[in-house]
């Protein structure tokens, strides 16, 4: 529920407003958003991987493209996507509850609940729960209608799922393979079993 206080100065005036008396929200480039709030009841979980689901938060639509948002849930001991690179897009992390395992490169950081991480486009990264706990985080995607890709990864791997493609066959990978191209990322689809087998996960 939105409030609406009455009798309080705003200070939204003094914020927009550079040295010259100029509404900075209005200059050349800038866009100017509207207040949105979104209830946990308005964002449906996308099933991606077995363990793996996904809510939009924020689309690229009602940001003016600035950027978009997501939360992701992870379970215990679960692996998340194969490790991968983005050609041009970056990714922001928040952990609300539990801990993320991060590889970026060569290194594996434990991002803990409250903390942020920065993964930056031409990386290879991917992320795991190697907890017995839940995980539960945000990532945020600057300049880039990235949320729309989740649906489409969701509705492809189920509909390879239910006509019986094994996930590990020829035709699996090169599906993904495609979807990966359309959207800037190579994914490195022999690296994720490791991965797995190491720290114990589904």
């Amino acid at each position: 529920m939105t409030q609406t206080l009455t009798n309080v100065p705003s200070p939204i005036a003094a914020i927009n407003k550079d040295s010259s008396g100029t509404n900075a929200a209005t200059k050349t480039g800038v866009a100017m958003l509207e207040p949105i709030y979104v209830s946990s009841r308005e964002t449906p979980e996308i099933p991606l991987f077995p363990g793996v689901t996904v809510k939009i938060k924020l689309r690229h639509t009602q940001t003016a493209d600035l950027f978009t948002s997501v939360e992701v849930d992870v379970a215990p001991k679960t692996m998340g996507p194969a490790p991968h690179l983005h050609q041009t897009l970056d990714e922001i992390m928040l952990v609300l509850a539990g801990e993320a395992s991060v590889l970026v490169g060569d290194a594996v950081t434990v991002i803990e609940t409250g903390g942020w991480h920065l993964r930056p486009h031409g990386i290879v990264h991917t992320f795991w729960n190697a907890a017995d706990k839940p995980l539960r985080f945000i990532d945020i995607y600057p300049n880039q209608n990235f949320e729309d890709f989740f649906p489409e990864l969701s509705a492809l791997i189920g509909g390879l799922m239910s006509k019986g493609v094994s996930p590990a066959s020829a035709e699996f990978l090169e599906s993904m393979q495609a979807l990966d191209a359309q959207w800037g990322m190579t994914a490195f689809y022999d690296q994720r079993q490791p991965i797995v087998e190491q720290y114990g996960l589904s």
